[in-house]
């Protein structure tokens, strides 16, 4: 990795006349340089500054100052190139923050105008409430931006029908490095001599006309003969007979040629029907006929998955176990996407008819849409489950987009079996096999100080092999910075030309230099992250290392969490906690910034929701590593006075329950709230919870029943919401149940989550606690969301083996424990009837311990109940983070979302299990929200209950 930063008086000014110049914001801190120094590749460079524009006007001063200093710069999107595309020792600029928007939807062209930054499936949302939609899917998707995707020309699993992100560019805005604005769009010509003669700005088009008259026949030499290729420049396609298209050529040049500020973007009518299927087969060389014959069927798409990645499917998803036999050795997954139903049938049966006759062992159709998702499940894990998958080895991405013609295909996939077998190595085959896309990922001991030298080598062989075969070496990634030396291999003769193009648009060299053509004498080799030792240790010793490793920066966390999702910064993001983390351990950032307060905001960002346990692909657990990390800090540096007072609650409400009527008006006094505020930095907007007084403590059942649990409430039951407490209890005792209520402390997740040096004492305690019930043959059950992560999840950290075998098979969400108790024919649901419309809030805590559909199961068995349907999102509290005074106002537009959502739905009552959830829902909402406990309890009639 290169760290070229000057700290001379020219780049303070220049860093200075930037922040004067625009509106937008301009970074330069060490912090944000680490956060973007990063992409999904496995390399790293740190940039000079990070600049969110507001408008083109920014973007074209921003482009007037680097031209002036000479100082390279580059867009970049969401940051999930594979290539470190967008990878930078100069200026990097992020469109994500700010121009971000819809500009224009026409419904008369079919066309939508927006900005850069917006990313694809915010496009597609928008789009399917017009019943339209934007074909090209990669599978980042979800988080990518629009930007980005023209940049690389990105395809996806439905490019076989739709074709790549070029298809569906109709218009372009973009500066070029001389700040001007250019427009692309076809210049009409009969021929390409009257290009010549045609007005253009800056002569773009008579030059490239030129150019392009000079190499007609190598044009056509070097062509690569594949369905799909994002390598070099697409000049096949700028000439038409229309005239010439610079649209074309701007699309998949990585920024190298100018910055795009607008797209005008085609788009298609959402088909009315589809249907899906998988063939599975015994052998992977089977399926290139069937993908051949297949093919022209025009399928919708069209993937292969080999046997690596079906092994683990098999072993670690109920999908895999489901639908794959230990025979299994590829599968593909077959789409059609019609407007008639009986088309779409009639292709699968003739798809069928194909695979069979290719010797297919099993073929499973589906053409319900619930059936179709869980089939795409299976593909859209491939990539997550390899990167879990692997603890010594790591799931590299180097030759990950290769493409061959069909014909080809089925003797590649047989070279690259036999060179890794002959390298020893193991690696996972899967893509776009309708195009012939392939991704490849090998799995390499990044440990080894030769592993890039290795890579390097394997990428030589591989690349001979597919440009032998005419292919080309990326097939919708683009080339990069990790590709860009083997460009000109690619294109022996097209890369003088191809330069020459780059030269007319940029020619002082400072648009994304180094990419899609590398520069004399360079290599990726010298950019390569991973590999590098512990530099520094002490403080930072507790840091999980090879957990912060696992992170490889690919970005879907910016599609899942609820603080990046708002605020649309980087440093909001869970994989720049990774990145800043491993940087501090390694020494690329100097280890004074621990100290810093700008670290601790950044580390704070993270409110310890663990959806990242459910959602990142390499099974990262950020919010774990950020509380090892300000653990270490507040060894150093202490607890700030709000954290004090709000990780002692239960102390603090233990003897406001004693007084409650006093410490009630307290807490309702607005005088009281802002002396709150200004010592301990609770907000005074914050309605706090009223305490009261309760005598459940050492509470046990007066009869014995089928079974016997201790009942662990939690704070706010305790101390703020006895209906949820009574309703547990007698939820329990309605299905004879014998209730314990035993003196265990707060479950200390507050506290825990703020990094507190103490908490380790006090949750051991708790658990030799509750192992020592579990022994006597008791189940330990919880209504609180979070107390449940905090025994079921968080105390595995301080257990053994013995330990987590009893929690895992112990411990219960009380919706969970009865429903069991259902499904093992232990006692019989009976509910009266409840004729109400409810919308239940799945708290972040409940998801991630995967018990949130039994809520939902328990609720269901009452008559009467009907449930909203609407888009369930983090509320935004979470926990303690939104009292704070520096939070509350995220906090809050966190939850707007999920407040519009449920006021657009209107449900009679809102239910959730969680205190502090409910607190936010009644503040954001100004209604009552109940327990789900609550309405149980209230329809239950065992045991002669009315």
């Amino acid at each position: 990795m290169k760290n070229n930063r000057s700290s001379s008086g020219s780049m303070k000014k220049f860093i200075n006349d930037m922040r004067h110049s625009i509106k937008g914001t301009v970074l330069d801190d060490d912090l944000h340089r680490i956060m973007y120094s990063i992409d999904a590749s496995i390399l790293q460079e740190i940039p000079l500054c990070i600049i969110y524009p507001q408008n083109t006007d920014d973007v074209i001063k921003i482009v007037q100052l680097c031209s002036k200093h000479n100082i390279p710069l580059a867009a970049r999107g969401a940051g999930t190139a594979m290539t470190g595309g967008s990878l930078l020792n100069g200026v990097i600029l992020d469109f994500s923050k700010y121009m971000n928007k819809i500009l224009e939807l026409n419904h008369e062209t079919n066309t939508v105008r927006l900005q850069p930054g917006i990313t694809c499936t915010a496009l597609n949302k928008i789009l399917h409430a017009h019943k339209k939609f934007f074909p090209p899917d990669p599978s980042s998707g979800d988080f990518c931006t629009i930007g980005g995707m023209i940049a690389n020309n990105s395809g996806g699993p439905h490019s076989v029908k739709y074709g790549s992100t070029k298809d569906h560019v109709f218009k372009l805005k973009a500066i070029l490095s001389d700040s001007s604005l250019l427009e692309t769009g076809i210049i009409s010509c009969s021929n390409a001599t009257s290009i010549l003669t045609t007005s253009y700005p800056h002569s773009l088009a008579q030059s490239i006309a030129t150019l392009f008259q000079n190499a007609d026949n190598t044009i056509i030499e070097e062509k690569p003969d594949t369905l799909c290729n994002a390598s070099g420049y697409n000049i096949f396609e700028t000439i038409t007979p229309s005239g010439i298209d610079l649209t074309k050529l701007i699309t998949g040049s990585e920024g190298t040629l100018g910055i795009i500020t607008e797209a005008t973007l085609s788009i298609q009518d959402i088909p009315k029907t589809k249907g899906a299927a998988i063939a599975v087969f015994d052998d992977i060389t089977k399926c290139g006929s069937a993908i051949l014959a297949c093919k022209t069927l025009e399928p919708s798409a069209l993937e292969l998955l080999d046997k690596k990645i079906i092994d683990i499917l098999r072993k670690e998803t109920p999908i895999g176990a489901k639908l794959l036999s230990d025979q299994a050795e590829a599968l593909l997954i077959i789409e059609f996407m019609e407007n008639e139903q009986t088309e779409v049938i009639l292709k699968i049966a003739s798809s069928e008819k194909e695979m069979i006759n290719a010797d297919c062992i099993s073929f499973y159709k589906a053409f319900d849409e619930a059936e179709q998702n869980n089939l795409w499940k299976i593909r859209k894990m491939a990539s997550p489950v390899l990167k879990r998958s692997f603890k010594e080895t790591h799931s590299l991405e180097f030759i990950e987009d290769t493409a061959v013609s069909l014909k080809v295909l089925p003797e590649y996939i047989l070279f690259l079996r036999q060179l890794f077998s002959f390298y020893h190595i193991n690696a996972a085959i899967f893509g776009h096999a309708g195009k012939g896309n392939i991704h490849v990922n090998p799995e390499i001991n990044i440990h080894n100080n030769s592993y890039g030298n290795f890579i390097h080598k394997v990428m030589d062989e591989v690349y001979d092999f597919v440009i032998s075969k005419r292919g080309s070496i990326s097939g919708e990634h683009g080339d990069g910075l990790i590709r860009a030396q083997h460009t000109y291999r690619q294109y022996p003769k097209l890369s003088q030309l191809m330069m020459k193009i780059k030269e007319l648009f940029d020619p002082n060299g400072i648009l994304n230099p180094g990419k899609v053509f590398g520069k004399s004498g360079d290599s990726f080799l010298n950019y390569l992250r991973y590999g590098k030792g512990r530099i520094i240790s002490a403080i930072l010793d507790n840091l999980p290392e090879d957990e912060i490793s696992r992170c490889n920066g690919c970005g879907t966390c910016r599609s899942y969490c609820p603080v990046y999702e708002e605020v649309q910064e980087e440093a909001a993001a869970p994989r720049s906690k990774a990145t800043v983390l491993r940087a501090l351990i390694t020494g690329d950032l100097d280890s004074g910034w621990f100290e810093n307060s700008l670290y601790k905001k950044f580390i704070d960002s993270c409110f310890n929701c663990k959806l990242c346990w459910l959602y990142c692909p390499s099974g990262v657990d950020i919010s774990g590593i950020c509380i090892e990390a300000r653990r270490a800090y507040v060894l150093k540096k202490g607890q700030t006075i709000t954290n004090i007072v709000l990780m002692n609650e239960e102390s603090l409400m233990k003897t406001g329950s004693k007084i409650p009527v006093l410490t009630n008006k307290l807490l309702s006094n607005s005088v009281a709230k802002y002396c709150a505020e200004k010592l301990f930095g609770i907000d005074a907007r914050r309605d706090l919870p009223r305490v009261q007084s309760w005598s459940f403590d050492k509470y046990k059942s007066t009869f014995e029943g089928i079974k016997k649990v201790i009942y662990y409430p939690g704070c706010y039951a305790r101390y703020h919401n006895l209906n949820e407490l009574e309703a547990s209890i007698a939820l329990l005792e309605k299905h004879a149940i014998h209730v314990e209520i035993p003196p265990i402390a707060c479950c200390g997740i507050a506290a825990f989550t703020m990094g507190d040096e103490d908490i380790e004492k006090v949750m051991k305690e708790n658990l030799a606690l509750l192992c020592h019930y579990i022994e006597e043959g008791s189940d330990i059950v919880v209504s609180s969301a979070s107390c449940g992560l905090a025994l079921r999840k968080e105390y595995l950290r301080y257990a053994d083996s013995r330990i987590e075998e009893l929690i895992f098979h112990r411990i219960y969400d009380i919706h969970e424990y009865i429903y069991k108790l259902y499904q093992d024919k232990q006692c019989t649901p009976r509910y009266k009837r409840l004729p109400m419309k409810i919308a239940f809030h799945t708290p972040c805590h409940l998801l991630v311990q995967g018990s949130s559909n039994q809520v939902l199961d328990m609720l269901k068995l009452v008559p009467g109940i009907t449930f909203c349907t609407y888009e369930d999102t983090c509320c935004g509290m979470a926990g303690t983070f939104g009292m704070q005074k520096e939070n509350f106002e995220v906090s809050m537009r966190i939850g707007s979302k999920l407040f519009t959502a449920l006021r657009e739905v209107n449900p009679e009552q809102i239910v959730t299990n969680c205190g502090t959830c409910k607190m936010q829902l009644e503040l954001g909402l100004s209604r009552k929200v109940l327990h789900p406990v609550e309405l149980l309890v209230a329809a239950c009639e065992l045991n002669g209950s009315d």
